[in-house]
């Protein structure tokens, strides 16, 4: 009788434990979008410190672990499938670590190129990590694969992460194998931004046919 407890409490600790759920969800935007691919501010070679676009890139070590490429491709990386062939692309190489911190954000994305199954990325709200996904991860949810072809928009992909419950605001990203690699961070508005910006275009439009409108009303007064 004594072992019953036990194993009762066990059962309903298990019934009541919560399940734990993916916090970032990733997303894989239309094949062209996000194609264009700014050069950064620091130069192609090894990566230090550096800021473009609101985004601090920090080479966590060791110093060729992260680099900054343009064509052609070599053995440490590739360019993200056709993007803009004169860009630049981060590649994150399997002996480095990058840090990426930015203000604190629920979205955030780039162009993936010839996703790996060992490429991770890291969330974190501060020093708290919230979350975990992986090349195979990422491919498994938003309908993507895996496999490294340099030249298949199935692996080669912008992508957006999004928290529905909060923020994040530094993701750290490793790779299994060379390499990882990356470009057009953040390039592409979210949904919201898109919605402002029709509705901007939408006004002025608007403004511009009253304008015209009136024009044409008072020249055929005249007339």
């Amino acid at each position: 009788m004594r072992s019953v407890f036990p194993v009762a409490a066990l059962f309903a600790a298990l019934i009541v434990s919560p399940v734990s759920a993916a916090v970032i969800t990733p997303t894989a935007l239309g094949i062209h979008v996000g194609e264009g691919s700014p050069g950064f501010t620091q130069g192609v070679g090894d990566v230090s410190t550096f800021t473009f676009n609101g985004v601090t890139y920090t080479n966590l070590g060791p110093a060729d672990g992260v680099q900054i490429k343009t064509q052609p491709n070599d053995g440490n990386g590739a360019v993200p499938f056709n993007t803009n062939p004169a860009g630049e692309y981060m590649s994150v190489l399997a002996i480095g670590t990058l840090q990426m911190t930015f203000a604190a954000t629920n979205t955030f994305g780039f162009y993936w190129g010839s996703i790996d199954p060992s490429n991770q990325i890291q969330f974190y709200s501060g020093s708290t990590l919230l979350d975990t996904l992986t090349g195979s991860n990422v491919a498994l949810l938003a309908s993507l694969a895996a496999t490294g072809n340099q030249g298949d928009y199935n692996a080669n992909r912008y992508v957006q992460f999004a928290d529905a419950t909060g923020t994040f605001d530094k993701v750290v990203l490793t790779s299994g194998q060379n390499s990882f690699e990356f470009t057009n961070v953040n390039g592409v508005p979210e949904a919201s931004t898109w919605a402002m910006m029709i509705l901007g275009f939408l006004g002025l439009g608007f403004f511009g046919y009253r304008k015209s409108s009136k024009s044409s009303g008072s020249a055929f007064r005249m007339v």
